[in-house]
């Protein structure tokens, strides 16, 4: 017997009742996974205990200050974006020592990690 004609002969023997039962679970069930995935998109959390951290970094290099949050602003919901030099000298009209400098002091304080795609870094 083929798959279809087996869920067909399943489907005979339910009654109407069962059969909107089933779709109705089905269609929670498919919007409760939607919202499970759409939820807070754009919602980004901060340990109190970072603060000090952060306020350190606003004071010390406001660069790098601002590197942190155009960083954290676009990153994924796996906590990564990939991002060049160029595109963080031109969005802060910065020369590139100073943006080095900035992501230098960003990772030597272990706000992110780094690694590399092709000639982009990956925060």
């Amino acid at each position: 017997m083929s798959d279809i004609s087996d869920i067909s002969k399943i489907l005979s023997e339910l009654s109407e009742e069962t059969i909107l039962r089933l779709l109705e679970l089905d269609r929670k069930e498919k919007e409760k996974q939607e919202k499970v995935k759409n939820k807070n998109p754009n919602f980004v959390q901060l340990n109190k205990a970072n603060l000090p951290a952060v306020a350190f970094l606003s004071s010390e290099n406001g660069l790098a200050a601002g590197i942190y949050f155009f960083l954290t602003e676009r990153m994924t919901a796996h906590n990564a974006v990939a991002c060049s030099y160029q595109v963080l000298q031109e969005y802060f009209n910065a020369s590139r020592t100073s943006v080095y400098n900035a992501v230098k002091l960003l990772k030597d304080k272990k706000f992110f990690d780094i690694s590399k795609m092709g000639n982009t870094n990956v925060y």
